[in-house]
């Protein structure tokens, strides 16, 4: 606050003063406050700043324990900002990562977390339902010139509202501060990168076999579908290109010959599956294994049939 506010609420004052009204004794008393309160405040902005030379075993104690290393410059406790560090800092220190993500940050996760590209991630909370819709409407229908049109069956609306996880990361870490300010490490920038490592870890495994439940509504005959992308029902029964069926997972078993090395045969006749509409932005995500079998298939002249630059792998 500076001079000019402290001048508009004197002139609030005598105005309220003068006025004719009654005057308000408890609203004067507390424009007097904010008034004092103001003072106060530009005394201490004026007040020259100094450091003292003596350094006592006490400060020096404080300064061990209060003191954070951001790049080259040591942070003390009343120079924390909530933007860059935790809000609260106690003597046992605090958290060095925002709390809310940055766009740095979630570019991380989605480079060390192959999985996250191919889920929903939802982090405003206002965004937890969703209205979903069933084709049932069936194929167009032709007419002969002048004849009665034939109706089609509406489609079905629902609702899908998102079971949520809240994944954290807490490390616990002692920084040590030179006198001279410097420092080899940027520790927190190292304490990010690992969190965000271990946040896409966990990430990864929830999309894939979490069983937190997710609610629907007004979809005949299911009321739950399952977070995991591999922990949802099973349709092994009739599964085509055209299979279409919410909440449910089509499986097809892609089956190795039983003479000859072909198993990246059987993963093309597995994509064969898919309907046109999804190849162009299809992804094949393998397990360790069988992406380790697909490259080592080899032709007859030792070439191999399949090169990691060749294919989108998320292997896991």
């Amino acid at each position: 606050m500076n001079e000019e506010n402290i001048n508009k609420l004197f002139e609030e004052l005598a105005t309220k003063a003068n006025s004719d009204d009654a005057v308000n004794k408890a609203e004067v008393e507390t424009l007097r406050g904010e008034i004092a309160d103001l003072r106060d405040q530009m005394a201490r902005k004026s007040q020259t700043k100094s450091h003292t030379a003596d350094i006592t075993a006490q400060d020096d104690d404080r300064l061990a324990k209060l003191a954070f290393v951001k790049g080259r410059y040591a942070i003390e406790d009343g120079d924390v900002k909530a933007t860059e560090f935790s809000r609260l800092v106690g003597e046992e220190g605090g958290n060095t990562v925002p709390t809310v993500f940055d766009g740095e940050i979630t570019r991380g996760l989605a480079k060390l977390s192959p999985i996250r590209s191919l889920s929903r991630v939802v982090s405003v909370k206002a965004n937890l339902e969703r209205i979903i819709k069933m084709r049932v409407g069936g194929a167009a229908k032709t007419k002969a010139e002048k004849a009665a049109y034939t109706l089609n069956t509406t489609d079905l609306f629902g609702k899908l509202s998102w079971g949520t996880n809240e994944i954290v990361d807490q490390q616990r870490h002692t920084s040590w501060v030179s006198d001279d300010q410097e420092s080899i490490l940027n520790l927190a920038a190292e304490l990010q990168d690992s969190m965000i490592l271990n946040i896409a870890e966990k990430e990864s495994d929830l999309f894939l076999n979490g069983t937190t439940t997710n609610t629907v509504q007004d979809v005949p005959g299911l009321t739950t579908t399952r977070m995991g992308l591999l922990a949802q029902t099973a349709l092994t029964s009739g599964v085509n290109k055209y299979t279409d069926v919410f909440g449910q997972l089509a499986t097809v078993q892609a089956v190795v010959p039983a003479t000859g090395n072909y198993l990246s045969d059987a993963v093309l006749k597995l994509r064969s599956t898919l309907h046109s509409n999804y190849l162009q932005g299809a992804v094949l995500v393998f397990s360790s294994d069988v992406e380790l079998a697909l490259f080592m298939e080899k032709d007859e002249n030792g070439r191999s049939l399949l090169r990691p630059a060749d294919a989108s792998v998320a292997g896991g």
